[in-house]
């Protein structure tokens, strides 16, 4: 995101054009869709719970079925691993700071329904999308890596429009260089939508509705003056991650009631479109040079431009997969030029500078990405481009760097992170993919595998540990079931007490509660949250498909009926205890889709080599998350009145399972159903209250988290490496592997600044008159690095 620049480009009219679109095709990411269509009603519902998860299922497939419906055919792309994961790192600790900053602890301690929700929550969003695309029949993809890239080449290639809700949008152009291979093609300008105002308008026209998009206009905006191959510069100068010093040339003065960051841009703005993009990075490495970063400035910057580019090879396979792809021409990823350019430890000022302008000019992937698909089965492709294998089961198998576990609402930042209950599960995955790797003679893939995989993981109020987690591969046996799995890993035995639809959420509750310290001494049969969490998703699995919109009016009214109980009895709950219970119903959300997703992989992993079919009952055994966890304000309201009850059971089987139970007819069939959905919440309570499962307990270290994320006292009281030391193996944040210093440098010679590789002797050439980066931009210009 670039700071303050939506605000700018929306405050001019003209930045925008309602124009018809020339293609039916518009890219999106359904995450991104989902999550502005939910803000056009979240202004009914700010708190600190969001939507509801069946209420945002009927209005996601209904702003689906509308687009659909007046031609609209959306593209829909997922985003995969991040090929630099280092820079997620950067924001994620950039954000961590800035939040501890603006930490308020009274503005936390109100009640949840006063509590207003800056950002975007929804649980499960990703599992919850793919589910309702499913239901649908729209086929999405999921990406190899950067979501951007393969969106921006799928655009182009489609000649459609891209809508999505970052405003590094605007700064995106046509590259100047198109690959040969689609020169028989017409390749325009990129066409941008702001999804996060409604991104199409419907005008009738002769009794005809006719579709119009808001199509961003650079040339008519603020950034008109700025030429398209420099655009991007604009965004590289506000990134602080990267930049967390503009050069001295840009000055910076407020103007009237101007904020700094604004007056910030706007001077960024003005810089960049009156100086040549090779001056400008001049100036940037410049800044760097005698900090003795500047080889890791420099990766940075190559990295983040790269973002910008369109990955057309990506483009080309996504749409192949979609069947998007008749009378285009196949792209075949270049060979690489650039082999493993951000693992060198130095970069020559003449390589980084010859690989910044094409990158300007929109020359990027060269660098053949790391193939996580090698020697995968057929079906387990299929498990990931589908969506169904999210990349955080991925990403810290094949990438050194892990994955990051953060906070994701507001009202709980002073709690840790809601994945931790789950790594049981998560521990399995991880093993048995790292079981078909290794079997399959591809070991050397895991590099994320020394021989544990790394967590950074949230502990609250802004502090993070690094979990390194020990796994050893897994092999699934051959007729091996996944309940025979489930036995012999969990010791959980399936009863006909037990309906197969409630399994997954069942061993939720008991792994949820196994693990919490707090509820040794809580029966799981009286315990307020896991009640709740059952009759709800009992209640919601009963109600057919078609009733579920009013089974959603149906549970509003009941949380108006829940706090009239609470303050009736005088007992309303404290923040502190909505929280918790909050908290606890996240956790649970999380093991459940670990559940499903470990399910489904075990049922891929039977069948190798067989296309799976992803609407068959053996991938659908188990209610969808809209179904499991219908209503998460109400779920943590009815555990709260349960809480001030001696027998909580009772309360919530007589009382709240009658009222929460809404009949489709009224009549005596109606009375029936009560009567079995009574019946099977006995026999299952019954039934789990009795059982405890058996697992390993993960074996993990934990041990502090890399330097960006520790607070400016922490670090000064902790010994950290010089920098060259730090460097050798090139990685962001205090984060350094075991590799000794090269012996080209002398020790005594380490910390001696230099321009990115300027030396190959430890900086000892002898200073002429004028900087190094002078000269340096000095000898470019006769290289005619043209990018315009």
């Amino acid at each position: 995101m670039v700071v303050g620049l939506s605000k700018l480009i929306k405050s001019d009219s003209s930045s925008f054009t309602a124009e018809t679109s020339t293609s039916p095709f518009i890219v999106l990411h359904p995450v991104e869709l989902l999550f502005s269509t939910l803000n056009e009603y979240i202004g009914e519902v700010n708190n600190a719970y969001g939507v509801d998860l069946i209420r945002g299922k009927i209005l996601y497939e209904e702003t689906l079925k509308k687009a659909v419906s007046l031609g609209i055919r959306p593209v829909l792309i997922y985003n995969g691993l991040r090929k630099r994961n280092y820079l997620d790192l950067q924001y994620t600790a950039k954000s961590n700071s800035l939040s501890r900053k603006n930490y308020d602890a009274e503005k936390l301690d109100v009640p949840s329904s006063e509590f207003n929700m800056y950002s975007d929550f929804f649980p499960a969003s990703r599992t919850f999308s793919v589910n309702c695309l499913q239901n649908l029949g729209f086929p999405c993809v999921t990406a190899d890596y950067d979501w951007m890239p393969s969106c921006l080449g799928t655009a182009l290639i489609l000649d459609c429009p891209i809508a999505a809700m970052s405003s590094d949008y605007y700064v995106c152009s046509r590259p100047t260089n198109i690959p040969e291979s689609l020169k028989s093609l017409t390749i325009n300008e990129l066409k941008y939508v702001n999804l996060g105002d409604k991104f199409y308008i419907v005008k009738s026209e002769g009794g005809r509705d006719r579709v119009m998009l808001n199509v961003y206009r650079p040339e008519k905006s603020p950034l008109k003056s700025v030429p398209p191959a420099s655009r991007t510069l604009i965004a590289l100068l506000m990134n602080q991650c990267i930049i967390p010093k503009l050069p001295d040339v840009i000055k910076i003065e407020p103007r009237d009631e101007e904020s700094y960051n604004e007056a910030k841009l706007r001077s960024v703005i003005d810089y960049v479109s009156k100086t040549n993009p090779i001056h400008v990075l001049k100036e940037v490495m410049e800044l760097c040079a005698d900090s003795g970063r500047a080889d890791y400035v420099a990766k940075m910057i190559l990295s983040y431009l790269e973002l910008f580019c369109p990955d057309f090879a990506e483009a080309s396979k996504l749409l192949s997969i979609l069947v998007l792809n008749q009378g285009l021409p196949t792209i075949e990823p270049p060979p690489s030029r650039n082999k493993k350019l951000q693992e060198q430890e130095n970069i020559s000022p003449s390589v980084f500078f010859e690989e910044a302008a094409k990158l300007l000019k929109g020359s990027g992937h060269e660098d053949a990405p790391f193939d996580f698909f090698y020697r995968w089965p057929k079906a387990l492709i299929h498990l990931y481009r589908s969506g169904h294998l999210e990349k955080v089961y991925i990403a810290p198998l094949y990438d050194k760097l892990g994955v990051i576990f953060s906070a994701f609402n507001e009202y709980l930042i002073e709690l840790p992170h809601c994945f931790g209950p789950a790594r049981v599960l998560r521990i399995m995955l991880y093993s048995l993919l790292a079981g078909v790797d290794e079997a399959n003679g591809a070991r050397f893939k895991l590099v994320g595998l020394k021989p544990d995989v790394r967590e950074l993981c949230y502990e609250g109020l802004f502090r993070y540990k690094t979990y390194n987690v020990h796994i050893q591969p897994m092999y699934l046996p051959a007729n091996c079931s996944t309940d025979d799995f489930l036995h012999t890993v969990l010791g959980f035995n399936s009863t006909p007490d037990i309906p197969e639809w409630s399994v997954a959420l069942a061993v939720s509750c008991l792994l949820w509660h196994q693990q919490k310290p707090r509820h040794e001494n809580c029966q799981l049969r009286e315990c307020p949250l896991i009640l709740s969490t059952l009759l709800l998703a009992l209640i919601a699995y009963h109600t057919p498909e078609p009733d579920l919109p009013a089974l959603a009016d149906h549970l509003d009214k009941l949380k108006t009926v829940v706090k009239t109980e609470l303050t009736q009895n005088n007992a309303l709950p404290s923040p502190a205890l909505e929280k918790e219970f909050l908290h606890g119903a996240l956790e649970l959300t999380v093991l459940y889709n670990n559940y499903i997703t470990l399910s489904n992989l075990l049922t891929v992993l039977q069948s190798p080599n067989v296309v799976p079919d992803f609407k068959s009952p053996v991938y659908n055994r188990f209610p969808q998350v809209h179904i499991a966890f219908p209503s998460l304000e109400l779920l943590v309201s009815i555990a709260c009145h349960l809480k001030t009850e001696v027998f909580p059971y009772n309360v919530a089987l007589r009382m709240w399972l009658v009222k929460a139970f809404r009949p489709v007819v009224n009549d005596i069939s109606a009375v029936k159903a009560l009567q079995q959905v009574v019946a099977t919440f006995t026999s299952l309570m019954q039934r789990i209250s009795t059982m405890k499962l058996v697992f390993q307990e993960p074996k993990m270290d934990i041990s502090d988290p890399p330097n960006c994320f520790l607070s400016r006292e922490e670090r000064s009281s902790k010994r950290v490496s010089s920098f060259r030391e730090d460097r050798t193996h090139f990685e962001p944040c205090g984060i350094s592997a075991a590799k000794s210093p090269p012996k080209s440098y002398p020790r005594t010679n380490l910390n001696k600044p230099q321009i990115p590789g300027s030396s190959k002797g430890g900086g000892r050439r002898p200073k002429k008159s004028g900087s190094y980066a002078d000269r340096l931009t000095k000898r470019l210009e006769e290289m005619k690095l043209n990018i315009s």
